[in-house]
């Protein structure tokens, strides 16, 4: 019992070590990557919001020097707000800010590094099925909080309006983390899922591990 113990604090101590670790390479990765990540997503976001919303005309939606994401959208429709001014019309310029983007991959590849006993070819396969989970939850993300700032001063009336609004007070209140995590969980299931875990109850303690670690069995995923 007591040496099982202290093979279980030294696993969540590695795993903890490994996440840490992978967590500072990644922010330092998008410090200097990361304006080229966001650039990546800009022409799905115009798309996106044009194809949600029939009413704008997006003229720019690019990134700025300072990490800002920029939009300026034309708004076809007219109409009075509660204190009699005439909303619509014309163009809404406004910016966000363009980092938000990171706080899913900087959680989701920092777990899936960290991740204990997955083997070198399923972490490869993890993050091939994790890849358009990502993107998904990017597309959920920014272009709903652009509409839902352009919206504003019509206030909510309808009930995909309050959805909308509900939605982007969850991503902003926790949402983007709550949701790398879910994509880690479901990535990884998927993989164990799809590819079970193939370990020989003959194996001998000393023969490869055949998860592909390199290491012994007794050493690795026997322990």
């Amino acid at each position: 019992m007591e040496n099982s113990s202290k093979r279980s604090k030294t696993h969540i101590f590695r795993f903890f070590l490994r996440l840490i670790l992978a967590g500072l390479f990644l922010s330092s990765l998008f410090y200097i990557l990361g304006p080229y990540y966001i650039r990546l997503f800009l022409p799905l976001f115009s798309c996106e919001i044009e194809i949600l919303r029939s009413d704008y005309n997006i003229k720019e939606l690019y990134l700025n020097d300072k990490n800002q994401i920029m939009y300026q959208v034309e708004v076809f429709r007219v109409g009075v707000d509660d204190k009699g001014r005439t909303l619509g019309g014309s163009e809404v310029k406004a910016g966000i800010v363009g980092r938000t983007l990171y706080i899913s991959p900087l959680i989701l590849y920092s777990f899936l590094f960290a991740w204990p006993g997955l083997s070198i070819k399923e972490r490869l396969k993890v993050f091939l099925i994790s890849v358009p989970l990502l993107i998904g939850t990017q597309l959920i993300d920014i272009p709903f909080d652009i509409i839902n700032r352009i919206e504003k001063p019509w206030g909510v009336h309808s009930m995909s309006g309050q959805i909308r609004e509900f939605w982007n007070y969850l991503l902003n209140n926790g949402g983007r983390q709550f949701l790398a995590l879910i994509v880690v969980l479901i990535s990884i299931a998927s993989v164990r899922l799809i590819f079970p875990s193939n370990i020989k109850a003959d194996i001998g303690r000393n023969d490869p591990c055949p998860c592909g670690s390199g290491k012994k069995f007794k050493n690795c995923c026997g322990k």
